[in-house]
């Protein structure tokens, strides 16, 4: 896919939404699905329902990540179920061990800690996930891969493009305002361990310093005005304009 988009500069649109916003497209699947999959589990533990990750929204984009290096890694591998397999753990494996070593750098907190699991490396990885990764990348290349990409191929192109536009804007609305926050918030304790119930809570409540810049004030004004049914009036109007004869 980016070899295509680099060498064969004379693309055209067709071809460029073709090659391009059906992964988009996947990437929020997987991103919803694995934020669903983390949600529900802890839900389930606590007895309580739990926003898994720090955004508003229902994504968790290192499983929209993770699922595209897979994809792309990996597809011409499918013929071997042992190596994809492996290599699934592999990529996966420091894949999180980078992600978890970096927002705690940038962040200083952490989102999961199995430092009480068996086989776990500095409690950013750890045994029975990667082989929980193992099994889901196979599945993911073997069954949804196919499923998911084929349903997109059914959506006009149009449509294809309209939702990897809006869907961008409003995930990278919702990361600058969560990061945004994160990063005001003074982290009072050095302790490692998992942080994600606390800092869920604060991106919710919004308590940041009064000293906040530009950024934050204008990122928190969309998100208490922006709401549901906006959403749903900027889709329709969207979709209106789209179909509408030239």
């Amino acid at each position: 896919l980016i070899f295509k988009l680099l060498v064969n500069r004379n693309i055209d649109m067709q071809e460029f939404i073709d090659l391009v916003c059906p992964y988009v497209l996947l990437f929020f699947i997987y991103s919803f699905l694995g934020w669903l999959i983390e949600s529900a589990k802890l839900s389930i533990q606590n007895k309580k329902f739990i926003n898994r990750g720090f955004l508003l929204g229902p994504l968790c984009p290192i499983y929209g990540f993770g699922g595209l290096a897979i994809t792309f890694l990996l597809n011409d591998l499918k013929e071997h179920y042992f190596i994809v397999f492996c290599m699934s753990i592999f990529i996966c494996g420091i894949f999180e061990y980078l992600v978890s070593y970096l927002m705690e750098k940038i962040f200083h907190a952490r989102w999961w800690d199995y430092s009480d699991r068996v086989g776990n490396i500095n409690g950013r990885v750890c045994l029975r996930n990667l082989l929980f990764f193992g099994l889901f990348c196979c599945l993911m290349l073997y069954v949804f891969n196919p499923l998911f990409l084929n349903i997109i191929s059914y959506i006009p192109r149009w449509l294809q493009l309209m939702l990897s536009i809006v869907l961008v804007v409003i995930a990278s609305l919702d990361i600058l305002f969560s990061a945004t926050v994160i990063k005001k918030l003074e982290r009072v304790s050095t302790e490692v361990t998992d942080n994600t119930d606390e800092i869920s809570e604060e991106v919710k409540g919004g308590e940041v310093p009064k000293d906040s810049n530009m950024v934050y004030d204008k990122s928190s004004n969309f998100f208490e005005t922006f709401n549901a049914s906006n959403l749903s009036i900027c889709l329709n109007f969207l979709i209106f304009i789209c179909s509408s004869p030239t």
